[in-house]
């Protein structure tokens, strides 16, 4: 029996043991929604596959392959938004096209990717790139010999945060994923962030600011 036919009729079970009516039709339902998850999550790695300079059977072991696939399903079932699931499969695409697929790896970046929101990303790919200079190229143009905070705060207020409460909220989250850090908040210094080496490591692999572009237009 298939993950999908399985996960149906244990919602259908569940009810029946519970005596509530209706089991099989909330297995038929619960059946079509992971349908449509699985089939939208498909169309983005395939997307993202074929970006890629090399074809699967060049890209390494089968064997690690499959288990790549195996947790983006999984991820795609659990409801991981679709940004997160782009961003999953440009990660197993960057790795089939440099240095072959290692499922020990996507699996690291799958707990941690699965878990950002679309703004946490849009705020490290803004970090990453006025730490290098290019404050113009992330959201309109900001001058560049403001300080780093400053510039950030001026390219993402409003939108995608309200307020620079927001902002700073953001980047605390982001630590968990150590993409980001703080730096300073000893002896009288101000808690400010800084992106990380991780952040480098994922970059090379996706760069976030090209996923966030193609994410906006897509069409399943």
């Amino acid at each position: 029996m298939s993950t999908l036919a399985s996960l149906a009729a244990l919602a259908s079970d569940v009810l029946s043991a519970a005596g509530i009516p209706g089991g099989a039709l909330l297995g038929d339902v619960t059946k079509r929604l992971l349908d449509r998850r699985i089939a939208q999550a498909r169309e983005i790695l395939l997307e993202e596959i074929r970006r890629g300079e090399k074809h699967i059977s060049q890209a390494g072991d089968e064997d690690e392959f499959a288990a790549i696939l195996f947790r983006y399903q999984r991820a795609a079932i659990e409801g991981t938004a679709r940004l997160n699931l782009r961003l999953l499969a440009a990660v197993a695409a960057g790795q089939g096209a440099r240095t072959g697929f290692a499922a020990d790896e996507f699996l690291a970046w799958a707990d941690v990717l699965a878990t950002l929101r679309r703004e946490e990303l849009i705020l490290v790919a803004a970090l990453w790139r006025i730490e290098r200079g290019d404050a113009t190229k992330v959201m309109g143009s900001t001058a560049a010999s403001d300080p780093i905070w400053t510039q950030l705060e001026a390219q993402l207020i409003p939108d995608p945060f309200p307020t620079p409460a927001d902002v700073v909220a953001a980047a605390s989250a982001c630590t968990r994923t150590g993409l980001v850090a703080t730096v300073g908040g000893t002896w009288g210094q101000a808690v400010t962030f800084t992106t990380t080496p991780r952040l480098a490591k994922l970059l090379e692999l996706a760069p976030i600011e090209d996923v966030l572009g193609r994410d906006r237009a897509f069409r399943p």
